[in-house]
């Protein structure tokens, strides 16, 4: 009886070789189940990481893969180049036209002609040489005289329309000192023609480096007796050094109705006057002339200038009564001071 009490009071205690039957199982599947969270929970370490753990060699990267890294690379390095490059590199501002600016030539100029058109006598003129330019305006006393050898002279006060590379179309106003009957003998008895403004239209083409034509309409633009004309030509340039340049020119006039009976006409009052038979001549060609002329630059500031020319009256100029020679000659020559 003892013995049966005290074994059925007394907790019984398993055998360390042999664990009980529940409480192992559990152990046993929570020991089992405990490595494969862990690497499921684990962050993956690269494969050269795991390679270099391991001890083994990392394959080599896939050409793929190589190629799009390089080119990543060299965008981002274009990038920063054309970045630096903006920023040390300083902004350009856009270019302005030049300002217009003074230039000119002063100096004097004397010519030998005829004392007027269709005169047998020659006379010596001297007169002032004045030119001058401000962007497209200029103001010419007629002389050839230019501050740069590529310009053209405008007699009186100008301005350029239109200044192309080979077409140039200007509008020039200056005085005409008309006809005084003092200027020879063999205008006593015809009366003088009154000084007027002629309004001047000229267009210009260059042809090439050497040939160039032109073309001009004159009118008398207060309607004082001078009538208009107009003038045809033809250049030729050759340039013989750099400082010099010779010039030929072809030219043909044709006056209107009013223009030729002032300068070639003789009316009723002029012919008692004079003892000139009447003459009233209509539209029609005035002459012709051949012409050159030779400029040189001295130095940088002076220019000097010669030349000379043939005319030839034609048709109702050549008819007048006033016209002794149809034909005369002239020279001229000047000197100036460009700046």
């Amino acid at each position: 009886m003892p013995r049966i009490l005290a074994t059925s009071a007394c907790p019984t205690f398993p055998s360390p070789r042999r664990p009980a039957t529940l409480a192992g199982a559990v152990t046993l599947a929570l020991l089992a189940l405990l490595p494969a969270a862990t690497l499921a929970t684990a962050p993956a370490l690269p494969l050269q990481a795991d390679a270099a753990q391991a001890g083994v060699a990392a394959p080599a990267a896939l050409p793929a893969d190589a190629a799009a890294a390089t080119g990543a690379a060299t965008e981002a390095a274009t990038a920063d180049e054309t970045a630096t490059r903006a920023a040390a590199e300083p902004a350009v501002a856009p270019a302005t036209p030049p300002r217009a600016t003074w230039s000119g030539a002063l100096g004097i100029n004397l010519s030998y002609r005829p004392e007027y058109d269709g005169a047998s006598r020659h006379a010596v003129v001297a007169r002032p040489a004045i030119y001058l330019r401000y962007g497209r305006f200029s103001l010419s006393s007629g002389a050839s005289f230019a501050a740069r050898r590529t310009d053209d002279v405008v007699r009186g006060l100008g301005v350029d329309l239109v200044r192309g590379t080979r077409t140039r179309i200007s509008l020039a106003l200056r005085h005409d000192s008309g006809r005084q009957e003092d200027e020879s003998g063999a205008l006593r008895g015809l009366g003088d023609v009154e000084p007027t403004i002629r309004g001047r239209v000229s267009v210009r083409r260059q042809l090439d480096a050497r040939w160039r034509v032109a073309a001009s309409w004159n009118v008398d633009a207060f309607g004082r007796g001078g009538g208009s004309f107009a003038d045809l030509q033809l250049i030729r340039d050759w340039a013989l050094t750099p400082q010099t340049v010779a010039s030929a020119a072809a030219a043909v006039t044709v006056g209107g109705r009013r223009y030729m009976r002032s300068y070639y006409g003789v009316n009723a009052a002029q012919s008692a006057a004079s003892g000139y038979p009447v003459y009233e001549p209509g539209l029609g060609l005035r002459d012709t002339t051949l012409g050159a002329s030779v400029r040189t630059d001295l130095d940088d500031d002076w220019t000097l200038l010669v030349g000379g020319g043939f005319t030839w009256l034609l048709g109702p100029a050549k008819a007048s009564p006033l016209s002794t020679r149809s034909e005369s000659w002239g020279l001229n020559a000047g000197l100036a001071r460009r700046f």
